[in-house]
């Protein structure tokens, strides 16, 4: 698959936010309808995720956007882990791990804090719902001699149409193309049964 222009991912970004405002609306809807107290809080916590998930892809919009600017900023991994654990929806927050085993050794990362933010939020809500309904996303770091890795990884499928801008496939686009321009790299594999997200970041 070529990669896409930015206009392409932007505009696919706006479509698939649509669709899922449009998502949202089925729900509150059903949440109206619905007179079994079940139901009625999974409508509730689904309209919730989907708001979180919409903030957190559209606040990818404007380092999408953004020039080089020249200057070599960083960030501590593991106070980005403190925000994304602390931004996460309530309804789910119980089923992302974070490992901070490399605390007293880790480096900074070459890349501003607020992409870097949004971004692994995205990913981490694309991997719980590749693995929903009751999946665990574990999320952690990696360190090596000029580099360290921010892993997810979560059981479930293989993960297919990544051809098309939608989804997981999006996502992945949006936040290659981000962190190519930090001189980073985002990957993904698939192995016993369970997927893999890596974002690989230069060592500051």
């Amino acid at each position: 698959m070529r990669e896409p222009e930015t206009h392409e991912l932007i505009f696919a970004l706006c479509h698939e936010v649509s669709n899922w405002l449009a998502a949202s609306r089925m729900l509150a809807g059903a949440l109206v309808e619905s007179r079994a107290p079940g139901r009625a809080a999974e409508a509730a916590a689904r309209i919730s995720q989907l708001a979180s998930r919409t903030n957190s892809l559209v606040s990818l919009i404007r380092p999408l956007l953004a020039q080089p600017s020249g200057a070599t900023e960083s960030v501590d991994p593991l106070e980005i882990f403190d925000g994304v654990e602390r931004s996460l929806d309530e309804s789910c927050s119980d089923r992302v791990r974070f490992d901070r085993s490399t605390a007293p050794s880790c480096p900074r990362a070459a890349i501003a804090a607020e992409p870097l933010h949004h971004l692994l939020l995205t990913l981490i809500y694309n991997a719980l719902e590749d693995s929903r309904p009751s999946g665990v996303v574990a999320v952690s770091i990696e360190v090596a001699p000029r580099k360290l890795t921010l892993a997810l990884q979560a059981r479930g499928p293989e993960r297919r149409d990544l051809a098309t801008l939608r989804g997981s496939a999006l996502s992945d686009a949006v936040a290659a193309r981000i962190l190519n321009a930090c001189g980073g790299r985002l990957s993904t594999t698939h192995r016993d049964g369970a997927n893999r997200v890596s974002v690989e970041l230069r060592r500051v």
